[in-house]
């Protein structure tokens, strides 16, 4: 559960998703399954 998501990234690769939040002030990685 995300308090406040601002942006979302995904690596090159493809492998990993990346989620920022505003509060609290912080970024969430995850692995990606194909």
């Amino acid at each position: 559960k995300f308090g406040d998501p601002h942006d979302l990234a995904l690596s090159v690769n493809g492998r990993s998703l990346y989620v920022g939040e505003i509060r609290p002030n912080r970024i969430d990685s995850f692995n990606v399954l194909n």
